[in-house]
């Protein structure tokens, strides 16, 4: 049920155009609109804020929306569609990119999405995910800098047994000096990525489709199909 606060009829046709697709997929979908001003009282104890806020339930779950978008309506949907809610952790304790800092090579623009769609995020060591993570769960290591011991490698690779989600992120591989000093110091990861079955390689890609292009840039690579099948995508 989603309910609008408002008897304004340019705010309902708006509201009515928005909602009008997802009735079409799912015609269970109900859409009311209740004249704030008949009952303020039991408005101020709902917590209305602004005119046309709408309240969407499911189940016993209940959703706020004041700024009224059709983003902001499928994140709400899709979040309270969650039969549980899952969490997704970032491994910490080896320089990895954070999830909550706003520098430009860290992770806090997609954690905003995730949030938004209705995932727990946190941060853990590997020594405590053991007694954390469920295997409905997603795992992410995110471009870690320093080394790993043997031990926390071995406590993944379990994880991973389990059936527990995993995402690592890494940044390129130049070849140069410094950067293949950075990889080499990660060795110990040479166990986990053996057993998810890949392997990383200095170097850099070249697309000769450029040049039909007029680019000066061998490097840049040209995608002109993209793989909606595929299991990442």
């Amino acid at each position: 049920l989603i309910s609008s606060y408002t008897m304004k009829n340019n705010l309902k046709a708006q509201i009515k155009k928005l909602i009008k697709p997802y009735q079409y997929h799912n015609p269970l979908i109900q859409l009311e609109f209740i004249d704030p001003s008949i009952d303020p009282e039991s408005i101020r104890e709902l917590g209305i804020q602004v005119e046309g806020e709408l309240v969407i339930k499911y189940l016993n779950k209940t959703e706020h929306l004041i700024e009224i978008s059709e983003q902001k309506i499928s994140n709400t949907l899709l979040k309270l569609s969650k039969q549980s809610l899952k969490s997704v952790y970032f491994i910490s304790g080896h320089a990895e990119r954070s999830f909550e800092n706003k520098a430009n090579f860290d992770l806090s623009s997609i954690s905003a999405i995730l949030e938004r769609q209705g995932y727990h995020l946190k941060q853990s060591d590997i020594l405590d995910l053991p007694k954390l993570i469920k295997a409905e769960d997603i795992l992410v290591l995110a471009g870690p800098k320093s080394q790993f011991f043997d031990g926390e490698v071995d406590i993944l690779i379990s994880l991973l047994d389990q059936g527990v989600n995993f995402l690592w992120l890494s940044d390129p591989i130049t070849g140069t000096a410094d950067k293949q000093l950075e990889f080499d110091n990660l060795t110990a990861l040479d166990a986990l990525s053996e057993y998810l079955g890949f392997e990383f390689s200095g170097g850099i890609i070249i697309d000769p489709a450029t040049q039909k292009l007029k680019l000066n840039r061998p490097d840049f690579a040209i995608i002109s199909e993209y793989m909606a099948e595929h299991p990442i995508g």
